[in-house]
């Protein structure tokens, strides 16, 4: 194992000067000391991300102008509501804007993709379906099992309702007479 290469031989006297700084306590307090805290967002970057956003920039490009990752910027959006807010008003504005440029097109230029874009997007339109639709909804809703008390019930409601031929057909009836009787008991007692 003499035989290292001269990269090799670098590699593992770097990791054993690396060691022996570690396992010293003063050498560790030093190096920890000058370890690299987390970046904080310059005192402006929440108005230039809000006009940056609301110019169309992406992540990448914010970030670039700040001087700083993407994955930085990105922890300062989710550690930050400050920074947040300014992209979420930057989207905003954005957002605005488009429709308005949209809305120019359709309507003052006669721009008719824009138009159906738009009709699409905020009014549901869907193409092949008419505009108005002429249909009636008729809705049933039954009535669950009654006990005879409530059908005879039912009945008596329904007999004002009734006719008076039709009222003596049911009066008629052995069982309608029989239900009544019993349903007349019950209410005199």
């Amino acid at each position: 194992m003499a035989n290292k290469s001269p990269k090799r031989r670098d590699s593992e006297q770097a990791r054993q000067q690396a060691l022996k700084q570690w396992a010293n306590k003063e050498s560790r307090e030093k190096l920890l000391a000058g370890a690299r805290k987390p970046l904080e967002p310059p005192q402006d970057a929440a108005d230039l991300i809000q006009k940056a956003a609301a110019n169309g920039c992406t992540v990448a490009q914010i970030a670039t102008a700040l001087e700083v990752s993407p994955q930085t910027l990105r922890r300062w959006r989710d550690e930050r509501p400050e920074i947040k807010a300014a992209f979420d008003a930057g989207r905003a504005a954005e957002h605005d804007a488009l429709v308005g440029a949209l809305f120019n097109q359709a309507v003052n230029k006669s721009n008719v993709t824009a138009g159906i874009f738009l009709l699409k997007a905020r009014h549901g339109y869907v193409e092949g379906v008419p505009l108005v639709q002429n249909s009636v909804s008729v809705n049933f809703t039954l009535p669950g099992a009654m006990t005879p008390e409530q059908y005879v019930k039912t009945l008596t409601v329904e007999a004002q309702l009734v006719q008076p031929e039709r009222a003596r057909q049911l009066a008629g009836d052995r069982k309608v007479r029989k239900a009544l009787k019993n349903e007349l008991s019950r209410e005199a007692e």
